[in-house]
């Protein structure tokens, strides 16, 4: 597969761009300096007329016309731009012009009036444009013209000048497109080149591309880490199918042995069995009892293995709901030699939530501290309502997570114990976030670990 010139596109099209750009900045400049010539050479034209006039007003007043015309002749031999010299008498009469064959008549009833402003008059003579400047002295006014045209030559010598600057400036952004766009066109040609994806070496060995590789490697395993997570949501959405079949299948008898076990004890309590079966009793229907909630986690598996977009929610009281997870728990805790301790905020209102859902996030937050936690330590669980959102922690004083750990508990099936399925924490993540709320994990190497609850409140008690 031919690969189009990167470099040559993005030159191009700089020039697409640069082009009119640079044509309308050279008629600028061209427009501004022409304005600056011209203003410079009224000023000059301007002292050239007084000192013109101060040396013919004084011939004029002696009738010395001859004198006045050596005058201007010697000014026009050292100033190229002068075309004429009209001397008018204060009656308006015309009293001496530079015209060998008389002055045009437009031109001398142009203006007869004594000057007011030492600004010239722009008009045309024999089709050249002249600045007309007329000045008072000794009763005469003088009236003498200068040629624009010099100016404007002056402008446009600098318009090759300019031409040359704008070739030079598009050629230098030609040659950088060209080197910034080198290494994206060799990176280009090295991924369509391959077979599939390159490998990092393999970009890094491509001429000054080593930093695009090493960012373009980075992309190719951010995709690679979402096509794995991917993949875990496709194995919990499957494991979740397997689950609620199995709970199905299970929960029914296991209901059954769970009732019966029930009117047993009833039955030893009452005496109408043998006092020493109650013990085999007790064991029969703790056993059915854990198989009971081993099934309602297959059914919480089912249930969260693929975010709802509605959750069944009302008013819960949380004190009670964490009550009843501690008291579940309370076995386990002992076994492992853990207190766990939960303390509520002062006139804590009913939370708008998820009850099952929310109680499967506290036993499993609360199994893992227990879990986490050395013998002797406390877990503890505190909540409250605040800025409009429950928040609920759960703290251990275990040995904490690394960095690397923490940033990836709630992944499906990431687990670093030696028996775990990888699935409590993804769950809770999971049923969180279908409250629109967050999951938020603090842990530091030996102080131990929290994990924070956040759902927010919408719902409007009646």
């Amino acid at each position: 597969m031919r690969i189009p010139r990167f470099r040559t596109r993005l030159a191009g099209q700089l020039l697409a761009l640069l082009v009119p750009w640079s044509c309308f900045v050279l008629a600028c400049l061209l427009l501004a300096f022409s304005g600056r010539a011209e203003r410079f050479q009224r000023d000059r034209d301007l002292q050239a007329t007084r000192v013109l006039a101060a040396e013919v007003a004084p011939l004029s007043v002696k009738g010395d016309l001859e004198g006045v015309e050596r005058r201007y002749r010697r000014h026009a031999d050292a100033q190229p731009a002068l075309r004429y010299l009209l001397v008018l008498e204060p009656s308006g009469d015309l009293r001496w012009s530079s015209f060998a064959g008389g002055a045009p008549r437009s031109l001398v009833e142009l203006d007869r009036s004594p000057p007011r402003s030492p600004e010239p008059t722009r008009v045309s003579v024999d089709g050249e444009l002249i600045d007309d400047y007329r000045t008072l002295r000794s009763g005469f006014v003088l009236r003498v013209g200068y040629s624009v045209q010099p100016a404007r030559d002056l402008a446009m010598s600098m318009l090759p000048v300019l031409i040359g600057t704008g070739l030079v400036g598009l050629a230098l952004v030609f040659v950088l497109a060209s080197y910034l766009s080198r290494p994206i066109e060799a990176l280009s040609q090295a991924v369509v080149g391959g077979a599939g994806a390159p490998t990092l070496p393999e970009l890094a060995a491509v001429s000054e591309t080593s930093e695009i590789a090493h960012a373009f490697g980075e992309v190719i395993g951010s995709l690679e880490e979402r096509e794995q997570q991917l993949e875990a949501a496709r194995r919990l959405a499957q494991l979740g199918e397997l689950s609620a079949t199995i709970a199905h299948d299970v929960n029914n008898p296991l209901g059954v042995v769970v009732l019966n076990a029930e009117l047993l004890a009833r039955r030893v309590d009452a005496g109408q069995l043998p006092e020493n079966s109650h013990r085999e009793v007790r064991r029969l229907w703790v056993a059915a009892r854990r198989a009971t909630m081993m099934v309602q986690r297959f059914l919480q598996i089912a249930r969260w293995s693929n975010r709802p977009s509605r959750v069944a929610q009302r008013f819960v009281d949380i004190p009670a709901l964490v009550a009843e997870t501690v008291e579940l728990l309370e076995e386990r805790a002992r076994k492992a030699g853990v207190t766990v301790q939960a303390t509520v905020a002062d006139d804590m209102d009913l939370v708008w939530c998820d009850e099952q859902g929310l109680m499967q996030v506290v036993m499993n937050l609360v199994s893992n501290a227990i879990e986490a936690s050395p013998r002797g330590e406390v877990v503890t669980i505190s909540m409250r309502v605040d800025d409009e959102a429950l928040v609920l922690s759960v703290a251990d004083h275990g040995p904490g997570m690394p960095e690397a750990t923490a940033e990836r508990a709630t992944e499906p099936f990431f687990t670093t114990k030696p028996k775990g399925s990888g699935l409590g924490l993804a769950i809770c993540d999971q049923v969180i976030k279908a409250h629109d709320g967050q999951l938020v994990v603090e842990t530091e190497a030996g102080r131990g670990t929290t994990f924070t609850v956040v759902v927010p409140q919408t719902g409007e008690m009646t």
